[in-house]
């Protein structure tokens, strides 16, 4: 990968056999390739050099080892949904938190119904009937808004640093946790193969669908 180039024309350009030479598909790459791109955590890589420690241990052809490939994807992808619940949760209450702040704090009718309901906030002066662009429905909506947003701003923050000392101490969070649980699950299913190369296929499997509906999606 990080050899020079080496032309069969003298000049310096590709020619066009030297176009038809070249590499298209992960299969077509030689094993060095392969464990290059496997090491920096490509996902088609750790696959064919699934793919590849199959055949040599099972003795068999590359399309049949791809079969015995797809059924470890199956198995590797077993509960994933529960596993990754706590990511779907955090999307969807980011989404819904980003958008719902805006008519929470610009929006006068949302503005008003949620103090008289909840924030109970003193009115502003000259009455509701004074406030008339956003922008002064956000300065008196601000009162009860800024609390919140900002606690859970800081919140998040200390999670992050948290987080990232967790990182630091070679703590895994919830995510490498589980990315390693599930890579020694499947390693201990499948003895018979190198077990660095089972994991380093499970954790760069998707969590949401089987790598070749991923591609027949593309």
């Amino acid at each position: 990968l990080a050899t020079q180039a080496r032309w069969t024309s003298s000049g310096d350009y590709p020619t066009i056999p030297d176009a038809n030479r070249m590499p298209r598909n992960y299969r077509e790459l030689t094993n060095e390739s392969i464990a290059i791109l496997a090491l920096e955590g490509i996902d088609e890589a750790t696959k064919e050099r699934l793919v590849r420690e199959v055949m040599r241990v099972d003795n068999i052809s590359w399309p049949e080892a791809t079969l015995k490939v797809q059924e470890m994807d199956a198995i590797n992808d077993s509960k994933a949904w529960v596993m990754h619940l706590p990511h779907m949760m955090g999307v969807f209450l980011g989404v819904v938190g980003a958008i719902v702040s805006i008519p929470m704090t610009f929006h006068k009718p949302t503005a008003v119904w949620f103090n008289a309901n909840y924030a109970k906030h003193d009115l502003p002066d000259g009455g509701l009937e004074g406030i008339e662009t956003i922008f002064e429905v956000g300065g008196w909506s601000w009162g009860w808004m800024e609390p919140v947003m900002g606690t859970l701003s800081f919140a998040l923050l200390g999670l992050q640093f948290a987080r990232a000392n967790m990182q630091n101490m070679k703590i895994k969070p919830y995510t490498e946790f589980v990315e390693s649980w599930r890579a020694n699950r499947l390693a201990k299913m499948y003895p018979q193969y190198e077990r660095e190369i089972v994991r380093a296929f499970s954790k760069t499997d998707s969590w949401i669908l089987p790598r070749d509906i991923q591609h027949q999606k593309k």
